[in-house]
């Protein structure tokens, strides 16, 4: 359960941080993450990687819960 609720919430954070990041601009980006967010650049990139890609990770992965952060990211690169 922890798992599933580690790589939703992940998604959600990325979905948010895309959305930010689309009304400050890209470069204002970094100055805004350091501001407003307690993640560092690199790990929002791969929150917004996981949200970027939710759907493939549906097709790939069933069911979703089973998937780690770590796990999920790594099947995207495995493509």
């Amino acid at each position: 359960r922890a798992a599933c609720a580690a790589i939703d919430w992940a998604i959600a954070a990325g979905e948010a941080l895309l959305s930010a990041k689309e009304i400050v601009g890209h470069g204002s980006w970094g100055v805004w993450l350091k501001e407003n967010c307690t993640v560092g650049e690199r790990q929002a990139q791969r929150y917004m990687k996981l949200a970027a890609n939710s759907e493939q990770l549906t097709a790939k992965a069933s069911p979703k819960s089973d998937l780690t952060i770590t796990s999920a990211l790594a099947l995207l690169s495995s493509d």
